[in-house]
């Protein structure tokens, strides 16, 4: 039994900052911190040349920062200009998706070999916001 399925989980922390002296805050989270994150696959070998997968990723959301709520804008002589907050104080929501596919051999002769795979990315068609 165990030869028809193989799994894997994997967990990464991941922990990136910003640091400039100069800034107030000094120390803030980079544009691309994701501290948490999750992926993990599952694949079974249904019968002989017939397969299925199943993958999943989780991760926690990235670092943005807002406009200042209420004073978004501040004009100054002709321009205007965005009135930002603390830098990277905001995440966006979590990250996740699960995708599956299943996948077919056909084996014409020993020298003539196909194989046919379909998949579904997102199966629950979770809206995910990137940036």
């Amino acid at each position: 039994m165990s030869d028809k399925f193989s799994t894997w989980l994997s967990y990464t922390y991941s922990l990136n900052d910003y640091k400039f002296e100069t800034f107030t805050p000094s120390v803030f989270p980079n544009n691309v911190d994701v501290r948490h994150s999750v992926s993990l696959a599952f694949n079974y070998e249904i019968f002989k040349d017939f397969k299925m997968s199943f993958g999943g990723i989780w991760r926690s959301g990235q670092p943005y920062t807002k406009p200042v709520e209420g004073d978004e804008t501040v004009q100054n002589g002709n321009s205007t200009q965005v009135n930002y907050d603390t830098p990277n104080k905001e995440n966006l929501d979590d990250f996740m998706r699960l995708d599956a596919s299943i996948s077919y051999d056909f084996n014409f002769s020993k020298k003539i070999m196909s194989t046919l795979r379909v998949g579904v990315l997102n199966v629950f068609n979770r809206k995910n916001t990137i940036n």
